[in-house]
């Protein structure tokens, strides 16, 4: 009995039947990880399907002593192959579409010191309604993170252009219609630091700002980095999202500074 066990542990070992079926799409999972899936997950897969030949040709050298066919080494390794390969052909569009420009703002582009190409809007108002210098510039922070501006937000902000406000709006990198990042390069500081060197875009007057929803988030942080501070006369919360400190410390951060982080939007149109 325990020898038939023992000739039946040593056929599972030496046979590539398991390994085939199991280690490829152990090692492909694993490469996706390592690798983040460059190149659409095609080196995670090359590196899996050497993996696979490796197995094949340590069943093929053993054929003899386990009495496996190389033929079915063969077609059995064709099958974790497929279906690794399978995972990386897109099966969605692959290039990015982006929307068409709004009307009341073609699409313009700072190239920014970070190294983000950021996509924003200027609203000057009518030829009736010019932008008056003696006005502070408006700046709108979208929500998100992931988000863009919309054409609501184009049209909202356009009546504080009308009433005589240079107004700027912007996709935070990798939304809208700015370019894209490498995933590591993605986090709330990265946006804090392209904030500041957008200030360097922008007129050299005061500045209101107004965060909505994450865009608040953004704004609070901001406020509390010299580089931006200074140039931030006042801010405007809508719907903020949680404030970038630990949670014990918010209640006191809120009582300390609401008063004088609070600004009604209608005081901006009188």
């Amino acid at each position: 009995m325990f020898r038939a066990l023992r000739r039946l542990a040593r056929r599972i070992v030496c046979s590539p039947w398991l390994y085939l079926l199991v280690v490829p799409p152990i090692v492909f999972y694993l490469g996706l990880i390592v690798t983040t899936g460059i190149w659409n997950g095609w080196l995670a897969f090359t590196v899996t399907v050497v993996v696979i030949g490796v197995i094949v040709w340590l069943g093929i050298r053993n054929q003899l002593h386990c009495r496996i066919r190389t033929t079915l080494v063969m077609l059995v390794a064709l099958l974790p192959a497929l279906c690794c390969g399978f995972l990386c052909i897109p099966i969605g569009q692959t290039t990015r579409a982006l929307a068409p420009d709004f009307p009341e703002a073609p699409t313009q582009y700072w190239n920014l010191s970070t190294g983000s190409r950021i996509a924003y809007y200027h609203l000057t108002g009518s030829d009736q309604h010019q932008s008056d210098e003696q006005k502070p510039v408006l700046l709108y922070l979208h929500g998100g993170p992931g988000g863009s501006i919309t054409h609501s937000a184009i049209t909202n902000m356009q009546r504080y252009a009308q009433r005589g406000y240079e107004v700027f709006l912007y996709d935070q990198a990798g939304g809208g219609r700015s370019d894209f990042l490498p995933a590591s390069q993605y986090s709330h500081q990265r946006n804090v630091d392209d904030l500041a060197a957008i200030m360097d875009h922008l007129p050299q007057r005061d500045i209101v700002a107004m965060g909505h929803s994450y865009g608040g988030e953004l704004l609070v942080s901001a406020l509390a980095d010299p580089r931006i501070a200074p140039r931030i006369s006042k801010a405007v919360f809508s719907e903020p999202g949680g404030l970038p400190i630990p949670p014990d410390a918010r209640e006191q951060f809120q009582r300390e500074h609401e008063s004088s982080f609070s600004v009604s939007t209608k005081s901006l149109i009188q």
